[in-house]
């Protein structure tokens, strides 16, 4: 398997993503919590990165089974049903619904490579599981951070570096050649290893340090915790559903 990392999404262009199998990582909020709502028996969900358009969409759908869910800066947006957080995606809260989700860069990442051949979403909670079906379907995956627009973000870098450890482990380890890899995911790789041995590492993190300011530092901790979950969510047409 070949796998290349691009660390901020908007870096891989648009005419690029038609032949390429792209995996979404975000390991904080967006992807835990779209993983989390999947796997609680949620429908689907439309990410859309403008507030107002996640609005209408919302209202082209049953008012009883949809969640109008979202954040800015941190914090629920005002009038919507849930924030971004993967602990309020219960079961009781959104089983047999339709969530329409609204970020400022996981859902506009999500967006972005929707042209791509295939998109699924990764996070430490199904990385496990997304690895082992990635192996079985693919010969060639592009990680792609979601990153704070251009910039990369350190968290979903240590996040792609956790999925490289993993696939290296199902595919033979590192003497093998099953595996082939860019320098960027070598880094990745290499920093999720130094954190991992390090915990001091992730502390700096600038992600980390503002969740705990505003007083979601539960959040953090349940976002580092790998493989708890089997959910693989997948794209088609725009909206994300778990695959079969």
């Amino acid at each position: 398997m070949k796998v290349e990392l691009f660390s901020a999404y908007s870096t891989l262009r648009k005419s690029m993503l038609h032949p390429r199998n792209v995996v979404v990582v975000d390991m904080m909020r967006t992807a835990p919590a779209i993983v989390a709502a999947l796997a609680n028996g949620a429908k689907q969900i439309i990410p859309v990165s403008d507030v107002s358009e996640a609005i209408e969409i919302a209202r082209r759908y049953d008012k009883k089974t949809t969640l109008l869910a979202g954040v800015r800066d941190n914090v629920k947006l005002a009038d919507f049903d849930l924030g971004c957080s993967a602990q309020e995606f219960t079961r009781d809260a959104v089983s047999g619904k339709t969530i329409v989700l609204s970020t400022s860069y996981g859902a506009a990442a999500l967006e972005y490579v929707s042209q791509a051949k295939s998109v699924t979403v990764g996070a430490l909670s199904n990385r496990r599981a997304l690895c082992e079906y990635l192996v079985k379907k693919y010969k060639a995956v592009t990680l792609v951070c979601t990153g704070e627009s251009e910039r990369p973000a350190a968290e979903d870098i240590y996040a792609c570096g956790a999925l490289i450890a993993s696939l290296r482990g199902l595919l033979g380890g590192a003497e093998k050649p099953d595996l082939q890899i860019d320098d960027a995911c070598l880094v990745a790789e290499v920093f999720y290893r130094a954190a991992k041995t390090d915990g001091e590492l992730l502390k700096s993190v600038r992600q980390f340090m503002s969740l705990r300011t505003a007083g979601r530092a539960k959040d953090v901790t349940h976002c580092l915790k790998e493989d708890v979950l089997a959910v693989i969510p997948v794209m088609q047409s725009g909206v994300l559903v778990a695959a079969p």
